[in-house]
Protein backbone atom coordinates (compact mmCIF):
# COMPACT_ATOMS: atom_id res chain seq x y z
CA UNK A 1 0.00 0.00 0.00
CA UNK A 2 1.15 3.44 -1.16
CA UNK A 3 1.89 5.02 2.64
CA UNK A 4 3.09 9.02 3.53
CA UNK A 5 5.03 9.59 6.35
CA UNK A 6 4.13 12.41 8.31
CA UNK A 7 5.85 14.11 11.93
CA UNK A 8 9.51 13.02 10.95
CA UNK A 9 8.62 9.08 10.46
CA UNK A 10 6.51 9.06 13.60
CA UNK A 11 3.07 8.36 11.70
CA UNK A 12 2.53 6.86 8.62
CA UNK A 13 -0.79 7.17 7.09
CA UNK A 14 -2.17 5.46 3.53
CA UNK A 15 -2.25 8.21 0.74
CA UNK A 16 -5.41 7.75 -0.86
CA UNK A 17 -6.88 8.94 3.16
CA UNK A 18 -4.41 12.02 3.01
CA UNK A 19 -5.87 12.90 -0.40
CA UNK A 20 -9.70 12.37 0.52
CA UNK A 21 -8.76 14.83 4.06
CA UNK A 22 -7.20 17.33 1.66
CA UNK A 23 -10.31 17.10 -0.57
CA UNK A 24 -12.86 17.96 2.59
CA UNK A 25 -9.80 20.92 3.89
CA UNK A 26 -10.43 22.69 -0.15
CA UNK A 27 -14.46 22.18 0.12
CA UNK A 28 -14.56 23.36 3.62
CA UNK A 29 -12.20 26.38 2.05
CA UNK A 30 -14.05 26.86 -1.03
CA UNK A 31 -18.10 27.42 1.50
CA UNK A 32 -15.90 29.78 3.53
CA UNK A 33 -14.85 31.83 0.52
CA UNK A 34 -18.42 31.42 -0.74
CA UNK A 35 -20.09 32.65 2.61
CA UNK A 36 -17.41 35.24 3.09
CA UNK A 37 -18.45 36.96 -0.38
CA UNK A 38 -22.09 36.79 -0.14
CA UNK A 39 -21.68 38.69 2.95
CA UNK A 40 -19.68 41.50 2.02
CA UNK A 41 -21.41 41.94 -1.09
CA UNK A 42 -24.52 41.77 0.53
CA UNK A 43 -22.75 44.20 3.37
CA UNK A 44 -23.48 41.68 5.77
CA UNK A 45 -19.95 41.44 7.23
CA UNK A 46 -20.71 43.50 10.92
CA UNK A 47 -23.70 40.73 11.47
CA UNK A 48 -20.69 37.83 11.86
CA UNK A 49 -19.55 37.55 15.63
CA UNK A 50 -17.10 34.55 16.02
CA UNK A 51 -17.99 35.04 19.52
CA UNK A 52 -21.60 33.39 18.80
CA UNK A 53 -19.97 30.28 18.53
CA UNK A 54 -17.84 29.43 20.37
CA UNK A 55 -20.58 27.94 22.97
CA UNK A 56 -21.97 25.60 20.53
CA UNK A 57 -18.20 24.40 19.38
CA UNK A 58 -17.11 23.60 22.80
CA UNK A 59 -20.96 21.52 23.75
CA UNK A 60 -20.05 19.97 20.04
CA UNK A 61 -16.35 19.20 20.69
CA UNK A 62 -17.74 17.76 24.13
CA UNK A 63 -20.09 15.57 22.63
CA UNK A 64 -17.75 13.97 20.41
CA UNK A 65 -15.16 12.83 23.06
CA UNK A 66 -17.97 11.70 24.59
CA UNK A 67 -19.15 9.45 21.94
CA UNK A 68 -15.63 8.64 21.21
CA UNK A 69 -14.91 7.73 24.65
CA UNK A 70 -18.04 5.40 24.98
CA UNK A 71 -17.47 3.80 21.82
CA UNK A 72 -13.46 3.24 22.60
CA UNK A 73 -14.41 1.51 25.85
CA UNK A 74 -16.86 -0.82 23.93
CA UNK A 75 -14.42 -1.95 21.84
CA UNK A 76 -12.32 -2.08 24.68
CA UNK A 77 -13.99 -4.28 26.29
CA UNK A 78 -14.28 -7.00 23.49
CA UNK A 79 -10.66 -7.80 23.60
CA UNK A 80 -9.39 -10.86 25.58
CA UNK A 81 -8.36 -10.64 28.78
CA UNK A 82 -4.72 -10.85 27.99
CA UNK A 83 -4.85 -7.94 25.30
CA UNK A 84 -5.77 -5.33 28.08
CA UNK A 85 -3.46 -2.81 29.73
CA UNK A 86 -1.92 0.37 29.05
CA UNK A 87 0.16 -0.89 26.52
CA UNK A 88 -2.88 -1.98 24.54
CA UNK A 89 -4.51 1.75 25.12
CA UNK A 90 -1.51 3.48 23.82
CA UNK A 91 -0.99 0.99 20.79
CA UNK A 92 -4.66 2.07 19.68
CA UNK A 93 -4.29 5.68 20.31
CA UNK A 94 -1.32 6.17 18.27
CA UNK A 95 -2.76 3.36 15.38
CA UNK A 96 -5.68 5.93 15.06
Amino acid sequence: MDRVVIFNSRIEVARTTVQGNIILLCLFALQVICVYLTMWSQDLLHHFKPALYANILSVSLCFILFVKGISYALQYVSYERSEKGLNRIKADFLAS
